[in-house]
């Protein structure tokens, strides 16, 4: 489940992207734009006041120009391109990796809402799974035999993991996924719902 936060001031923002990096993705808020409160992150053609935007390509400078956001993020070529040796008139975020920035930020403004871990007794579970106890089944899920369910990792309801499959640390799987055998999914990803891995 997502959760939505906000508003939140862009140097919260900031801050939080940093700690989430651990520090390795710093910006700057151009002046009198620290305390500008931010309800949303939005694309460049829709964003308005209280959204911030980023520009993640250099194709969508003209966009980036005249987009509404109340705080535009982008990097330090990219505002130079637009504006040249002129302020924008406008708050700006400059870091070197707006893309990063932006995935970040959705982290920090929604927020996914994890479920207490457990196996539901609705889950089949079979001799020689392991299941992380820190790991979260959902009812109706399938885990065959040697299949191993890593730490905080979440298996969406009806989801069929087969022998041998590996799921990853804090790994997500939506409602029916099917991970086909032997398959090893890494830490930290998000599977949606009706993906088939491991197919022909």
């Amino acid at each position: 489940m997502i959760h939505k936060t906000g508003p939140i001031t862009l140097i919260d923002l900031v801050d939080r992207i940093k700690e989430l990096s651990n520090d390795t993705l710093l910006s700057t808020i151009s002046a009198n734009g620290q305390n500008e409160k931010i309800n949303m992150i939005a694309p460049l053609e829709t964003a308005g006041h209280g959204d911030v935007a980023f520009l993640a390509s250099p194709k969508y400078r003209e966009e980036a120009k005249n987009c509404k956001a109340t705080a535009l993020v982008l990097t330090e070529e990219d505002k130079h391109a637009i504006w040249g040796d002129k302020d924008p008139e406008r708050i700006t975020v400059i870091t070197k990796n707006p893309y990063a920035w932006f995935a970040y930020a959705l982290q920090v403004m929604l927020p996914e809402v994890k479920p207490e871990p457990g196996i539901s007794p609705k889950a089949t579970i079979e001799d020689g799974a392991v299941v992380d106890p820190t790991a979260t089944v959902e009812p109706g899920v399938v885990i065959k035999a040697g299949a191993k369910i890593g730490a905080k990792a979440w298996i969406g309801a009806n989801s069929v993991i087969s022998e041998g499959v590996e799921i990853g640390e804090g790994t997500h799987l939506y409602p029916n996924v099917n991970i086909y055998y032997g398959c090893k999914i890494g830490r930290r990803n998000v599977i949606h719902s009706g993906a088939v891995i491991g197919a022909d």
